[in-house]
């Protein structure tokens, strides 16, 4: 049985910014593929999942991420269009999901790819040419409504900021513990008056 996660509010936000593709790949290639389309400045997701190798007389078993989609590449296409004519010199790509009538390249639904991204046990990819997150804006000792995640509505006091995750300590069934949050997942308490 898969087991869904839940998409943050800026992973949804960015998939439904983008238009996207399925490119396939050489196969064993996704990796290698969305490596050089992001090193073109192409926004490339390759879902994956995390499965045991089988053991052999050389390795031994252990827990390894494969594609969750054999030899298949998700580009996103934002403001810039995809130059298809620069994709089809890559040599890691072998064709791409097309609209049988027409030929060209076919449009996946952004509610196609953000099935697909829950069903992915890593996360979306990081747009190149984003800012990083906002994190002037939040300073230990401010309250905070959490706006995604399990701890969707509540609000809580931030008692450090940490590469661009708040850490909040709060009491969970008699005990202290420290609770981790993206920044993106945050907005700012109003101040009672």
């Amino acid at each position: 049985m898969t087991q869904f996660r839940n998409l943050t509010r800026r992973e949804r936000e960015q998939a439904g910014r983008l238009t996207w593709y399925a490119l396939k790949a050489r196969p064993q290639g996704e990796y290698r593929l969305q490596r050089v389309l992001s090193d073109m400045g192409i926004t490339a997701f390759v879902p994956s999942e995390w499965r045991w190798r089988k053991k052999s007389r050389y390795a031994e078993p252990k827990k390894t991420q494969f594609p969750a989609y054999k030899s298949i590449v998700f580009v996103g296409e934002g403001v810039n269009r995809l130059d298809w004519y620069r994709l089809s010199e890559v040599h890691l790509i072998i064709g791409c999901l097309a609209n049988p009538s027409t030929g060209f390249p076919r449009v996946i639904n952004v509610d196609d790819i953000q099935q697909v991204m829950k069903a992915a046990t890593t996360p979306l990819f990081e747009l190149h040419d984003e800012a990083p997150a906002d994190l002037e804006r939040f300073q230990p000792g401010e309250r905070v409504r959490i706006t995604d995640g399990i701890l969707a509505g509540e609000v809580l006091t931030i008692r450090e900021i940490a590469d661009g995750v708040a850490h909040f300590k709060r009491d969970l069934l008699g005990k202290e513990v420290d609770i981790p949050v993206s920044v993106e997942d945050m907005d700012l308490e109003p101040k009672a008056a």
